[in-house]
């Protein structure tokens, strides 16, 4: 298209990449303001869809008091793309999970039932979802991979959640997996899978004080470490 636009930004952008140059991809600008930041999810009922429940890229969103039943895919995902080859919006910064309930027999391979990331971030790389809320929410899955995936998340905090699962999993299997983020403090996780696993929260590439993870409650018979850093 030869169509033009003159964007104009309230201060200095360094490194800016654009079409003309094939071999990378362009720098994206999104407008936060008017990418749905703020938004409230309250007392909804979410059931039987093939795929997710929840998808947000907003700032400052709430996601309280909701049910997720039966749901194929996640029942939140918080992260500015799912699995395309380019960027789909802004980070969920400022995201506060409370309350909420996720229920299923299964989920579709390849998905979490609680997922925030930021787009391609590797080990090393900027934290760009600048802080994340999970609080009081029960999560029952019979998964066989992660229950809750967090990545690349700055001022985390998780405090007494459940996490059940009925079905039979590998020792491997990491019910809680956290890569690349600033863990501000996990407390009250409540832990229910009939399974022997190696750790209930594994732990790669974060930045973390020790004590700030604590009361690791077990629901059930499990061998399980409370916690693994590699």
């Amino acid at each position: 298209s030869s169509a033009k636009a003159i964007i104009t930004v309230d201060r200095k952008i360094d490194g800016i990449v654009s079409h003309a140059d094939n071999t990378v991809r362009p720098t994206m600008v999104y407008n936060v303001s008017a990418s749905s930041a703020g938004t409230i999810v309250r007392n909804n009922t979410f059931m039987y869809s093939r795929r997710h429940a929840y998808i947000t890229r907003s700032q400052n969103t709430i996601f309280e008091n909701n049910k997720v039943i039966e749901c194929g895919g996640s029942g939140l995902i918080a992260k500015n793309e799912i699995f395309s080859a380019s960027s789909e919006g802004p980070f969920p910064s400022s995201f506060t999970m409370r309350n909420n309930e996720i229920k299923a027999p299964g989920i579709t391979n390849g998905y979490y039932p609680v997922e925030v990331k930021s787009w391609e971030a590797k080990l090393g790389d900027s934290a760009a979802v600048d802080g994340f809320l999970m609080e009081n929410n029960i999560v029952e899955v019979d998964t066989e991979s992660r229950m809750i995936s967090i990545e690349s998340t700055q001022d985390l905090y998780m405090l007494n959640n459940t996490i059940k699962c009925k079905r039979e999993v590998d020792h491997r299997t990491m019910p809680v997996a956290i890569v690349n983020s600033e863990i501000k403090m996990i407390d009250g996780l409540n832990f229910d899978y009939e399974s022997d696993v190696d750790a209930v929260i594994s732990i790669a590439g974060c930045k973390l004080d020790e004590s700030n993870i604590k009361n690791i409650n077990f629901l059930s018979d499990n061998t399980a470490k409370e916690y693994v850093i590699k």
